[in-house]
């Protein structure tokens, strides 16, 4: 299943000699499981090794180690600090460079170099990658809008928004649609907790788990029917089904920012959104803004001068508190039945944020 990995080998961290690779797996979604670096949060350790930081401050005896520590009196002291600190400047833009790479690379099929697919890569940036969900969720959904708009052109908007979808499939492997398959089977055909996580692991599709998967995506290409792929040469349409994705992608941040994954159990859930805090949401919620502007300014030529404005700043918040609630009632039921969440959950989450972002846009757009 694509949120469940079987055991993964663990390579050294940055800075070390060797791979990190799971044998006989090229794939994208093929990621290294190391444990997260002890006391630290938010990708600190990895972004320590890749600026030069030794991780501690002090000797044995606790006295601070001066040898580390520019002295500004001494001859050539500027320079050399000046250097360090653009030195480690370099450093932090090429961390923050292979997180966004390495959430590419989780979310689609695309070969992107970098990210956790270079030697020495260490697991915090694959957790540090999920504020940059949001920011690829939106790229991989304007995709799906721009093949909605040209397909608008020769065929009815209910097949362009299926050819739309079946786009974004091989885009993303149908990776989301999988965590709505196995979920459904899961907590449908499951009683007990145990009953539960076993039908998760089962690659086997279930008739809960088909049924769900085509009622989800029947409502996601009817709601991208809805909207119009040709008014402003189609800024609107696309700039919507771009929010969705990005809101999405959001709501996955949102649920595991307030809930913990199952304890003990390792999967891609723990691998990808170790460690999330506030702070990552805020960051993940900054990469959402810019898809949040643009809809509202889209929108806003459907309405006359400030009202449109208006209305279209309502929409686009209704759209986005529709998929944050949605998301989170979603993840409180998974957590009252198993003591936590999976990534099938976390996975599944997401698309019904998307759903639930469609339906307020397409009503306010009728």
């Amino acid at each position: 299943m694509a949120w469940q990995q079987e055991e993964l080998y663990r390579g050294p961290s940055i800075g070390g000699t060797g791979t990190c690779h799971r044998p006989g797996s090229s794939g994208p979604h093929s990621f290294p499981r190391m444990e997260s670096p002890p006391g630290r949060r938010d990708g600190s350790t990895a972004a320590d090794a890749a600026l030069g930081r030794s991780g501690h401050d002090g000797d044995a005896d606790g006295n601070a180690c001066r040898s580390s520590i520019p002295r500004a009196s001494s001859a050539g002291s500027s320079p050399r600090l000046s250097s360090r600190l653009g030195d480690q400047n370099v450093a932090r833009c090429l961390f923050e460079w292979h997180s966004l790479m390495a959430a590419i690379q989780f979310l689609t099929r695309i070969p992107v170099p970098g990210g956790m697919h270079r030697p020495g890569a260490d697991m915090a940036i694959l957790h540090h990658s999920l504020i940059y969900f949001p920011l690829v969720g939106g790229g991989i959904a304007g995709f799906t809008g721009v093949i909605f708009s040209l397909s608008a052109m020769w065929w009815s908007p209910l097949v362009a928004a299926l050819l739309a979808l079946a786009a974004e499939a091989l885009l993303t492997g149908g990776f989301h649609e999988d965590a709505v398959a196995d979920s459904c089977d899961a907590f449908g055909g499951g009683w007990t907790k145990d009953d539960v996580l076993r039908i998760m692991k089962d690659s086997r599709v279930g008739s809960y788990g088909a049924l769900g998967l085509i009622l989800a995506v029947a409502l996601r290409a009817s709601l991208i029917a809805q909207l119009d792929p040709v008014y402003v040469t189609g800024v609107v349409a696309v700039s919507t089904i771009a929010l969705s994705g990005a809101l999405g992608r959001w709501t996955i941040l949102l649920m595991r920012t307030i809930y913990p994954t199952i304890p003990g159990r390792e999967g891609l859930s723990k691998d990808i959104a170790g460690n999330v805090t506030v702070r990552s949401l805020v960051w993940g919620t900054l990469t959402l803004s810019p898809f949040m502007m643009l809809s509202t300014l889209a929108l806003g030529f459907s309405g006359p001068g400030i009202s449109g404005q208006g209305m279209a700043c309502l929409e686009v918040m209704g759209a986005a508190g529709a998929a944050g609630f949605v998301g989170l009632l979603w993840a409180k039921y998974a957590y009252g039945r198993l003591e936590g969440l999976t990534g099938d959950v976390l996975g599944c989450g997401c698309y019904l944020g998307q759903l639930a972002a469609l339906l307020v846009m397409s009503t306010g757009s009728r």
